[in-house]
């Protein structure tokens, strides 16, 4: 899917030219030419299972990841903004500290 969908996605919807659509298409088979035998190698040492429960998890984090930054990328100038700017950096900046400071604390209990 990733190979095969690529040129079409990077034509179509990035609009970008065809060269470098086909471009991302020979860096990404050249990836897959390193990462599986690697990876098949590694599950033969240490099994299928384990392998693919790190790979989903992997997966679900890395969507995490995406959504906190997607959230953070808007919110957080979105709070300085609406501060007055007399006010902002110690508008900001307690509130974070505050909280940095509760989350050491709850963690040396």
């Amino acid at each position: 899917m990733i190979t095969a969908y690529t040129p079409t996605f990077g034509n179509s919807v990035l609009k970008l030219s065809s060269s470098t659509s086909l471009t991302v298409t020979l860096l990404l088979a050249l990836s897959n030419l390193l990462w599986l035998p690697i990876m098949a190698a590694l599950s033969d040492r240490t099994g299928r299972r384990p392998l693919l429960i790190a790979c989903t998890l992997l997966a679900v984090l890395l969507w995490f990841s995406f959504i906190f930054g997607s959230y953070n990328g808007a919110m957080v100038p979105f709070v300085t903004e609406i501060m007055p700017a007399d006010f902002r950096t110690t508008g900001f900046s307690l509130p974070y500290s505050l909280a940095a400071g509760c989350s050491a604390d709850s963690r040396l209990r």
